[in-house]
């Protein structure tokens, strides 16, 4: 049960962080797209470890927090709960 509650969590933390989201100047939309189509290439494919240095690298880069969910996600299938919590 606590791990359903640290997931909604999760998901709330994202979804207001996307809602509320900032634009950065300097950010490149190119090298997001990039980010985000291997890191779901190799999450897909089950290399969680790889997809999740994709996807921080594309957060990195835009700061648009739609990676966010991705990053949480990988850091679930990789067992690691606490991290993926917006608490780190």
């Amino acid at each position: 049960m606590a791990c359903l509650r640290g997931l909604a969590a999760v998901l709330v933390c994202c979804l207001t962080l996307a809602v509320t989201g900032r634009s950065v100047a300097g950010a490149d939309p190119a090298q997001g797209r990039t980010a985000f189509a291997e890191g779901q290439r190799l999450f897909l494919a089950g290399n969680h470890r790889e997809a999740l240095a994709w996807f921080q690298k594309g957060y990195v880069s835009t700061d648009d927090a739609a990676f966010l969910l991705n990053i949480a996600q990988c850091h679930r299938s990789l067992g690691a709960i606490g991290r993926a919590s917006c608490r780190e």
